[in-house]
């Protein structure tokens, strides 16, 4: 299945496509264990640590719908309403026979706990998760951010955390794209991406990217960018507060 939703990533397969493909595979074999829609081979993906949470957002960027704020109908800032329409005829039915509305925007938040103890639980990945510690070479040439000032800094205001190779370091980077490959239209989504500096020098590599948050164009929300950072933040200190052993 994992394979399955590469080969659509790669390809750009819709959805529609992908069920088909799902409904082929049972009629070669009928004894195979697949999901009978594209909608609940996504539930596959939750077992592994690769779901994601979806926060509604206010259109211009002033709040999440989050928290103290989760059952909030429109913005406490500009008063923009949370859903496209008030009208029940444009309420869309799920799978469940469940009624929603449509917001007016979507962020995706990849919950990062799970992603995080994922290293660790792959050999192969593990003994590598301690290499800037006990694997890296000394010759006084800046090779990794471990050789840098900045890394060193770090190690002498938090002796605790740097005295154990196996605790996570993370940057973050963020910038916007168009993701309809056009440059006539004016569209930016933003992806916020976490970078694994345990690592060595394949912490670029895609499969050991990680991305944490998606936030929705058509605009780029700007200094407004914090809005949107909250569920990472918070993570994040509870992260560095209390840990997580894995």
């Amino acid at each position: 299945m994992i394979r399955h939703f590469i080969l659509k990533c790669d390809h750009k397969l819709s959805n529609a496509a992908f069920g088909d493909i799902l409904e082929l595979i049972r009629e070669v074999l009928p004894d195979a264990k697949l999901p009978s829609s594209f909608n609940k081979a996504k539930s596959v993906l939750k077992v592994l640590g690769l779901d994601y949470t979806k926060i509604d957002a206010c259109p211009n960027d002033c709040m999440i719908y989050w928290e103290e704020h989760e059952n909030a109908t429109s913005c406490h800032v500009c008063k923009t309403p949370r859903w496209k329409s008030k009208d029940k005829e444009n309420e869309i039915q799920n799978d469940n026979g469940k009624t929603y509305r449509i917001p007016q925007k979507i962020l995706r938040y990849f919950l990062i706990k799970k992603r995080l103890q994922r290293p660790f639980m792959c050999q192969e990945t593990a003994r590598y998760m301690t290499w800037h510690a006990d694997g890296r070479e000394s010759d006084h040439f800046l090779h990794h951010p471990a050789d840098g000032p900045a890394w060193k800094e770090f190690d002498s205001l938090y002796k605790e955390f740097a005295d154990d190779p196996r605790n996570v370091r993370l940057g973050l980077a963020t910038n916007g794209f168009n993701p309809f490959n056009s440059m006539s239209i004016l569209h930016s989504t933003w992806p916020v991406m976490l970078i694994n500096y345990n690592l060595p020098q394949m912490i670029m590599k895609p499969e050991f990217l990680m991305l944490a948050l998606l936030i929705p164009g058509p605009s780029s929300p700007g200094n407004d960018i914090d809005i949107y950072l909250q569920p990472l933040m918070k993570d994040l200190k509870d992260l560095w507060e209390f840990g997580l052993e894995t």
